[in-house]
């Protein structure tokens, strides 16, 4: 569990070592840069010879698309915000590298280890916020997230609520 947020934080560094600012995480998969979405994470899993494979898919927008402008919610691109000598393949190799680095990391040590740097991306940590989940919609303080991937959202009543899946409705965002 927690695989897309930690191939998150790999993508945050990246792009930071490329000194590309303003980068966030949404979670639970979403890159952020000055507010608006940059691109997403996609893990899926699927069964190979009795073995769990898991496919990772990192999309980044690189240029600004005029058909996008349409779209309803703000994004970001890269291209907007690069230096001008960094190529596309030097961030793709980049975010690979990366990726090695912090794999290796959560092999050793296991999601507790991005806790901490989980915080420092979080977009929305501390802020009042709305999740749908299948089953309902769940307003509450952002805490962060647990060793299980699982998003903390302080209730008004002060109880704690774990949310395994879901989506944060951005258009309710408070600051708390």
């Amino acid at each position: 569990t927690g695989l897309s947020l930690v191939i998150g934080i790999a993508v945050i560094r990246a792009l930071q070592k490329l000194e590309i600012q303003k980068l966030s995480i949404k979670w639970p998969n979403d890159i952020f840069q000055d507010g608006n979405k940059l691109g997403g994470i996609l893990v899926e899993s699927t069964q190979q010879n009795n073995k769990t494979v898991l496919i990772v898919g990192v999309g980044i927008n690189i240029t600004d698309d005029k058909t996008k402008r349409k779209l309803k919610n703000a994004y970001s691109c890269l291209n907007n915000s690069k230096p001008s000598t960094l190529s596309n393949e030097q961030v793709i190799a980049e975010i690979l590298n990366e990726i090695q680095n912090v794999m290796t990391e959560y092999e050793t040590f296991g999601l507790t280890h991005f806790i901490n740097a989980w915080k420092s991306y979080d977009h929305y940590l501390g802020k009042t916020i709305t999740v749908s989940t299948s089953q309902q919609e769940i307003t509450g303080i952002n805490e962060g997230i647990n060793e299980a991937g699982e998003l903390l959202l302080k209730a008004d009543t002060g109880e704690l609520i774990c949310i395994h899946s879901g989506k944060i409705q951005s258009q309710n965002i408070e600051t708390a």
